[in-house]
Parts: structure tokens; C-alpha cells; sequence
């Protein structure tokens, strides 16, 4: 928590919805951030009257400011049984970001909701508020046990998603990924996509005939990994990471991928920046 107490969750949209707070909203309010002038009009608040600018122009101009709002901070973590693989396990790594991302969104007064996603999406937590809800979090995250299917469709049930961010942590193992980032992106969302792969995934560690078994299907099937068909696997792992890359790219969503056994704190600055 120390490590990450600098960090700062910032939106590249201004938002249009939610309690006031301190984020820039995309209307007009009474922050100290100086928007512009309009002409005074009957029944404006007399005291915004730019009284300076009278006497250069002859004429009555209001003062106008942003609006501040508080943002909303989704937390989706994908905990189907693809993701208990690797060393260091993946889902070990995407709880932890979780909690720090969370930890990051309570310590700067906004409001935080957390899902989990297999088969269906669940709502774990909402409206979290203050930073006394974070220690709770950390209790129901350890007692989350990774299974069934990753279903990205799931997520077009969520209800109540207009403006503010949305990270989706997983090993984006499903066709339907496409179609949620479209849907995401339709409600307004700030996306933030952290993709995790173990290093076993983008580099096999073994050789020889093998049974390769679907953790969230059972299918399986035989292999002679040699090195001619690990060269094969290299380069279709090589072009679903880069197909991944375009297709949030194309949307306007931040993509951050990561091995897990690289350190929390990187990944999570990284996801973090604002460019």
C-alpha cells in the first residue's frame, strides 16, 4: 500500500454522470477550474458577473467553471479456471491488482464497484466510499477460488454503466472478447484492458508427447511438442497478443499486457497512466 500511495487513477474522459467530487465533469458546476465567459443572461446569480471585464467591453459577462463529480472505478476480474496457471499463478497476480487498484480508487474519493466474471458476472462489492471498506476487500478477494468458463459476454449485464473506468483483468482466453469491448466502449467507459499471461503460456516449458487438457472445458488432446510445433505455437501466441493489442487500439481502449511474474506495482502504474 506505501508503494502505491503516490499513484493516481486518472480518467481521459471528463465525465458526464455521478455525485460531485474531484474530477472534471463535462458540464458546468462551481469547482475553482475557470471555464470561460457566456453573456449575462436574467436570472443569473449576479455574483459571477465578471465585473472587470464591464469597462473593456460594455457589456455583462458570467464567470463559468467545470463541474467536479466523483468517478466510477470498475473492477472486473476474471477468475474462470484459465486463470489459475502459471508461475507465478495468474490469478494470484490479477487478486492482487484488484485490491491495489481498489486501494487506489478509495484512497482518492471515488466509488468503487468489483466484479467477478466466469460463467456469468457477479457483483461482489458496490459504491464502495472510503478507504475503511478496503480491508473487508482484501478478506472477500482471498476467498475467491478461480473456476468454470470465461463468458465475456456476461459483462452486457451489467446494469447502471455510464461514464467513468472500467478494468478488465484476464487472459482474454474467449471469442466473445470483441463484442464486450464494443459494448464497454458504447456505455461511455474509460477502458483500461490488463492482459496476463503466465510465462509457461508464451514460452513452453516441457517437450515430448503429451495429453493437453482445457482446464475450463476438460477437452483435451494429444501433441508431439517438438520444436517445429513449439515454433508454431510461438508465432500464434505472438499474433493472439497482437490481434488483442489492435483490437483495443482500434476502439480507443488502453491495453497493458503483462507476464505474471512481472512485479504488481509496474503493472499497475502502467495501467494507470494517462497519455
Amino acid at each position: 500500500m506505501r508503494e502505491i500511495e503516490h499513484i493516481i487513477i486518472g480518467s481521459r474522459k471528463r465525465l458526464i454522470k455521478g455525485p460531485r467530487g474531484n474530477r472534471k465533469g463535462k458540464g458546468l458546476g462551481l469547482s475553482h477550474d475557470f471555464y470561460g465567459h457566456r453573456i449575462y443572461s436574467p436570472g443569473d446569480d449576479i455574483r459571477r458577473i465578471d465585473w472587470k471585464a464591464y469597462p473593456r467591453t460594455g457589456s455583462f459577462y458570467i464567470r463559468e467553471f467545470t463541474e467536479e463529480r466523483q468517478m466510477r472505478v470498475n473492477v472486473i476480474l476474471d477468475c474462470s479456471a484459465s486463470m489459475d496457471f502459471g508461475k507465478p499463478n495468474k490469478f494470484e497476480l490479477s487478486k492482487l491488482l484488484s485490491v491495489g487498484l481498489g486501494y487506489i480508487t478509495l484512497n482518492q474519493r471515488d466509488i468503487l464497484n468489483i466484479y467477478t466474471m466466469d460463467n456469468e458476472v457477479k457483483l461482489l462489492r458496490e459504491n464502495l466510499k472510503s478507504k475503511d471498506s478496503f480491508y473487508g476487500l482484501i478478506d472477500l478477494m482471498a476467498s475467491i477460488v478461480p473456476r468454470g468458463r470465461t463468458s465475456f459476454d456476461s459483462l452486457t449485464h451489467i446494469k447502471g454503466l455510464s461514464g467513468g473506468m472500467t478494468f478488465i483483468i484476464s487472459d482474454l482466453f474467449d471469442k466473445d472478447f470483441l463484442n464486450v469491448l464494443d459494448y464497454l466502449s458504447s456505455k461511455e467507459q474509460d477502458i483500461v484492458v490488463i492482459h496476463l499471461m503466465s510465462p509457461q503460456e508464451i514460452e513452453p516449458d516441457f517437450t515430448g508427447e503429451l495429453k493437453l487438457i482445457d482446464k475450463e472445458t476438460g477437452e483435451y488432446r494429444r501433441v508431439l511438442l517438438k520444436e517445429g510445433i513449439k515454433e508454431i505455437y510461438r508465432q500464434k501466441t505472438k499474433a493472439f497478443i497482437e490481434n488483442c493489442k489492435k483490437a483495443c487500439d482500434s476502439r480507443d481502449i488502453k491495453y497493458v499486457f503483462s507476464t505474471s511474474d512481472m512485479q504488481p506495482i509496474d503493472i499497475i502504474a502502467k495501467a494507470t497512466e494517462v497519455i
